[in-house]
């Protein structure tokens, strides 16, 4: 027994640490608000069980009706501000939704305190009740989410990501609670009686186990809790650190967009673009691609496998050099790695500069004095340990 209390404690704990995360970062608005609701409806009731199930029934009693006849009018309220991540709540609209459960709630407490006898008044008019309407808010709920939020899964795949990850998360959330509310309804064919207020350590721990699955989901998701633009930024700065030419790229977008096509892409290249520019540093470090003669974007675009409409936007709007400006830069760090390696020892400058991509080497020694501040040969001799230029 002890053994399945701290189980439940364990659960509850969770919970908060959940609610605690949710409300420290409050990027996705007012939605958290409910989720926290929720979250905080959940883990109290299992803190009940933990603390007092074997010293006071009645209380346990009351947190499983108090969460059953509030939990799904606020996972609806909660699918239903989802949607479009409202930061301001429609106050009257929504209180009209918790009428009802806060009115049987308080029929029950005061029912409770008056009479101090099982509770078989309730379990024969008001559960009925509560099954009626937690059965239409589930259906309204699943109505909601289909017609609005899994809906048009091609917008979705355009890079909406924001989206994507609400209509997954929703999903997720929406199958575990309809798999608890079927599990609630079962409970008079499993029990062989007219009651829906099950203590049972069975139907706890499930519910339990079910409530653990979903925080830890949450916990290594964070993007459901936080949002997935401020989950993905912080997510783009941790790749940005570890970039090599991280001084040649910007974290957000360094001039107003107002070209059409780019405002049609912006949503999309917020998500894509540092896995962009990994790849592209990758293609420049540790291949010989950027060192072809001719070598353009539209050729970088096709190692790429991405649309040319993409790297421009990078090169645009995420760095501070052009693309013609990188190119240059990645062969002139070549030039300086192969001259430090002895290349010259056997070799002219004019092999270099074609080895390395340059057409002719007036284009090499004119873009090495602009990005060294010296010549070829200057940079040799004041490097008395490379080779002698001739």
């Amino acid at each position: 027994m002890m053994l399945i209390n701290i189980f439940y404690l364990f659960t509850a704990l969770l919970g908060i640490i959940v609610v605690l995360i949710a409300l420290i970062h409050r990027s996705n608005g007012y939605v958290n608000c409910y989720l926290g609701l929720y979250f905080i409806l959940g883990s109290f009731r299992f803190l009940i069980y933990a603390l007092f199930k074997m010293h006071a029934i009645a209380n346990t009693h009351m947190a499983d009706y108090a969460f059953t006849i509030f939990a799904w009018p606020i996972l609806y309220l909660y699918f239903t501000n989802l949607k479009n991540n409202k930061n301001k709540a429609n106050i009257k609209v929504d209180f009209l939704h918790l009428i009802l459960p806060f009115l049987l709630f308080m029929l029950a407490s005061f029912k409770s305190y008056i009479v101090q006898r099982d509770v078989i008044l309730l379990n024969k008019i008001g559960i009925p009740l509560v099954i009626l309407y937690t059965l239409c808010y589930c259906y309204f709920s699943y109505r909601f989410l289909k017609n609005n939020v899994w809906k048009n899964n091609r917008e979705l795949s355009l890079g909406n990501n924001h989206q994507i990850a609400i209509s997954k998360w929703s999903k997720f959330l929406f199958s575990l609670f309809a798999l608890m509310l079927a599990r609630f309804l079962a409970n008079p064919i499993i029990n062989q009686e007219f009651t829906f207020l099950n203590t049972s350590d069975s139907f706890l721990l499930f519910g339990a186990l079910l409530w653990i699955i979903m925080y830890v989901k949450l916990l290594v998701s964070p993007e459901f809790l936080f949002g997935y633009d401020a989950f993905q930024d912080k997510s783009n700065e941790l790749k940005m650190a570890f970039l090599v030419m991280d001084t040649k790229w910007e974290k957000t977008i360094i001039k107003e967009i107002t070209n059409k096509k780019d405002l049609l892409l912006k949503d999309i290249m917020a998500s894509k673009f540092v896995d962009y520019i990994e790849n592209i540093e990758y293609l420049s470090s540790q291949t010989d691609l950027f060192f072809f003669k001719g070598f353009k974007l539209e050729d970088l675009a096709l190692k790429m496998k991405i649309p040319k409409s993409h790297l421009f936007f990078i090169f645009k709007y995420y760095s501070e050099i052009s693309f013609s400006d990188f190119k240059r830069t990645i062969r002139i760090k070549e030039a300086i790695r192969l001259i430090q390696n002895g290349y010259l020892n056997t070799n002219v400058i004019e092999a270099l500069s074609e080895e390395i991509g340059f057409s002719t080497y007036s284009s090499f020694f004119k873009n090495f004095k602009e990005i060294m501040g010296m010549s070829p040969q200057d940079y040799c001799k004041k490097n008395p340990l490379l080779s002698d230029t001739n």
